[in-house]
């Protein structure tokens, strides 16, 4: 189960980073920041490898 931590930490670190830097929002707007935060982070670094594939071994 401990791995599934080290995991969940890992991939909800970016979210985290950028809340802790706006102490003065309340609970629903960090909530917000976090989540679109962590899904533009991630949703940026899946497409650019995406790309990246895409230019490495075009299809056929």
């Amino acid at each position: 189960m401990r791995i599934w931590r080290v995991i969940e930490s890992i991939l909800l670190w970016p979210g985290r980073k950028v809340v802790e830097r706006f102490p003065g929002l309340g609970a629903e707007e960090r909530r917000l920041l976090y989540h679109m935060v962590n899904y533009i982070v991630w949703l940026s670094l899946f497409v650019a490898f995406v790309i990246w594939l895409v230019i490495t071994y075009p299809p056929v």
